[in-house]
């Protein structure tokens, strides 16, 4: 095969599952802070355990399963050698421009990061498998390492203020000038490299050929090793010089755990398959849904202080829950005409640089 000639494989429908199901849990954490406004206090006893389940189960695990996911879904663009490295960096490029954009509604949106470590990827794409592995470790202990100096505190001082509370103005809201600080604040005291370290993870694992094998590899003897190592990593000490290792091992055997288990029900339980099935969509469609994840929920959570706010944790959980399942059947019935998301659409024909076909023709 010439280097002029598109790679072309099935689509692998069950990472748009697991996608899908990764950013229901994102919006649950994002919901359970207030999309920035600060944690729901609880309020009665399932409020409590709601409280105790986000915490313990979903908080940092949820987007690290989406970063793990884009690497592999930046892989799966770089394997075919039409895509250049400038051509991805271009659409690198584009993507942190898409997070700019979103960061004038909601300040932890990852996209602009995610698009400045994307075109981090570039060199990885010429390395030997047995390299990037080496070079995940490199940076996932950088990372570890890093986290303990608060490097955020260090370079963009103590936070101006909640960008999302007082009595300012949705206009205030949109024209708030230090979201990115505010964000990178965070990427940097949490070891700067965190998200990269996955983008690297998942690249390696595509191309080991793991993810295209993933009905074969994904047994039900693996999903227990990852539990069994996940509910270990719980005994582990929160203290101490080892403290930001032992926290990031819980946070990646908790993502694989959950990962291993949902590709496993995917492939092996036909009435969970269903279900996935139904979801797919919003995982094609995940750019569109993340994005509009960030822009409702600011807006629910600015707009509706003194309603929605006054109700219980698991009110708030109901609202978003809502605002998923609309954006699910948003997904379903426009992928039934249009080939792409109206974002996903967006970014690929800016980086072709043209109109490219849209509809599904009948």
């Amino acid at each position: 095969m010439t280097d002029s000639q598109p790679i072309k494989k099935n689509r692998i429908t069950s990472i748009d599952a697991l996608r899908a199901v990764t950013l229901l849990g994102i919006i649950m954490v994002h919901a359970f802070d207030g999309f920035g406004r600060g944690a729901v206090a609880p309020t009665s006893g399932v409020d409590e355990w709601l409280n105790w389940f986000i915490k313990t189960f979903l908080m940092s695990k949820s987007n690290t399963i989406f970063s793990l996911l884009f690497g592999v879904s930046f892989y799966l663009i770089l394997r075919n050698p039409q895509n250049t490295s400038t051509k991805f960096l271009w659409r690198c490029f584009l993507l942190m421009l898409i997070g700019v954009v979103n960061k004038l509604f909601f300040t932890y949106d990852a996209l602009m990061w995610y698009g400045i470590f994307g075109m981090m990827l570039v060199p990885v794409r010429y390395m030997k498998p047995k390299h990037i592995f080496v070079f995940f470790c490199v940076v996932f202990m950088s990372s570890v390492v890093l986290e303990r100096f608060k490097l955020g505190n260090v370079f963009f001082g103590v936070a101006e203020g909640n960008r999302y509370a007082g009595d300012g103005t949705f206009i205030d809201v949109l024209t708030y000038p230090y979201a990115v600080k505010d964000y990178a604040r965070g990427i940097f005291n949490h070891g700067v490299f965190a998200p990269y370290a996955l983008f690297v993870l998942g690249y390696w694992l595509a191309v080991k050929g793991y993810i295209e094998k993933l009905e074969q590899l994904v047994t039900g003897k693996l999903v227990l090793v990852c539990w069994v190592i996940y509910l270990v990593s719980f005994a582990l000490p929160d203290a101490g010089v080892l403290k930001h290792l032992f926290r990031r091992i819980n946070i990646y055997g908790a993502s694989f755990a959950y990962t291993t288990s949902v590709i496993y029900l995917y492939y092996h339980s036909a009435g969970v398959q269903s279900v996935l099935r139904l979801l797919e969509p919003y995982g094609k469609m995940g750019l569109t849904n993340y994005s509009i994840q960030g822009i409702i929920g600011v807006c629910i959570i600015w707009q509706f202080t003194t309603g929605v706010w006054t109700y219980s944790l698991g009110g708030v959980f109901l609202v978003f829950m809502g605002v998923y399942l609309m954006q699910a059947v948003f997904s379903y019935v426009w992928l039934q005409h249009f080939r792409y998301g109206p974002m996903e659409y967006l970014w690929r024909a800016a980086t072709e640089r043209k109109l490219i076909k849209l509809k599904i023709e009948t």
